[in-house]
Order: C-alpha cells, then sequence, then structure tokens
C-alpha cells in the first residue's frame, strides 16, 4: 500500500489552510506541519482541521524544550477531538 503526504507550508495560517484542502483534494494522504519559522504548529493544525475531513494531520517535528509534556499531551488531544480523527505528534530537539 502507498501513501502520500505534503508538507503543509505557508506564509500565513490562511494560505495553510488552502494548501491542506487542495492536498486532500488531489487525494493525498497526510499533510504535515513544521515549525520553523511562521505561525505555530498547532494553530496551523486546529485551522486545517476544521477544513478538511479525511486528511490525516501531523507535525513533523515540534520543539519539545517549550512544550510541558502534559500540556502537550491535551494539546494534541483536544486537536484529535477537534479534527474528529487522529493527528500524529512528532517531537524533536
Amino acid at each position: 500500500m502507498v501513501f502520500s503526504g505534503v508538507c503543509i507550508q505557508g506564509s500565513n495560517v490562511g494560505r495553510h489552510v488552502q494548501v491542506a484542502r487542495e492536498a486532500e483534494q488531489l487525494g493525498y494522504d497526510s499533510g504535515w506541519v513544521t515549525e520553523v519559522a511562521g505561525p505555530d504548529a498547532v494553530t496551523v493544525l486546529a485551522a486545517c482541521a476544521t477544513a478538511t475531513t479525511r486528511l490525516t494531520l501531523g507535525t513533523g517535528i515540534l520543539p519539545i524544550f517549550v512544550r510541558d509534556p502534559f500540556l502537550a499531551a491535551l494539546t494534541f488531544h483536544s486537536l484529535a477531538d477537534l479534527a474528529d480523527r487522529p493527528v500524529v505528534a512528532g517531537f524533536g530537539t
């Protein structure tokens, strides 16, 4: 089985959402958000979750040093609830 994913990028949250919608329409299985510059990944994922219905959403790598583990778990649980599907959490240094 082949899976296809796309990096959801944009200069602002609205552009990220547009890319996520286009990826879903084109048949991609997943959309991934990084946190390097621009909007924070959690806000982007929340916006994309409300704009898509089947795209698996996840973070590439989020800096773990700035997030308390308990709060991170609560955040991703809330994102999955909002999306009404699993959300993948990727953390790193």
